[in-house]
């Protein structure tokens, strides 16, 4: 039951996109510009190892995301079990996933407790399944959230989950 959170739509995107990867390491205006270039950054190894052949120049990882340590200090929740989610709200994000998985460890640990913060095409959809399951007592929809509200729900989270099926990064 919890694989099978991605619709129809979200696979076929998903193997669209897939594709759409592959065949740009036959592409010969990208393998025109990689040849052209001093230096390459990648920001996962799916396109490393697709794309580094083409390449002449000295390649490297990059890292796309990063935080201030000083801002994002733990704090305590006072229970040792919030869970935090922190992101967009579309399939590939894998939302749907850990919202069935949350219902499943809620039914075992009745005081667990998560706060969704992000938006994205599916926040209203999701929204509406966690009234429809009447999770609303253990689940906070937060929605979009200033830099220092983040801050401050990372500070408070014990758990941090992140259900991608799919990220830059890996």
């Amino acid at each position: 039951e919890l694989t099978s959170t991605l619709t129809t739509k979200a696979r076929w995107k998903e193997r669209v996109r897939g594709w759409r990867v592959l065949a740009s390491s036959w592409n010969p205006l990208v393998k025109s510009a990689l040849a052209s270039c001093d230096l390459v950054l990648f920001a996962n190894d799916e396109t490393r190892v697709l794309l580094e052949a083409s390449c002449r120049a000295e390649t490297g990882m990059m890292v796309d995301v990063g935080v201030d340590p000083d801002q994002f200090q733990k704090g305590e929740s006072g229970t040792g079990k919030l869970i935090l989610f922190a992101g967009k709200f579309e399939h590939r994000k894998g939302t749907r996933l850990l919202l069935k998985a949350f219902e499943r460890a809620l039914a075992k640990c009745s005081d667990l407790k998560m706060r969704m913060v992000g938006d994205g095409p599916e926040w209203e959809m999701e929204k509406q399944w966690v009234a429809s399951r009447a999770l609303g007592d253990s689940v906070e929809m937060m929605g979009r959230c200033s830099h220092a509200e983040m801050a401050e729900a990372f500070s408070l989270a014990d758990v941090f989950v992140f259900p991608s099926f799919r990220d830059t990064t890996g």
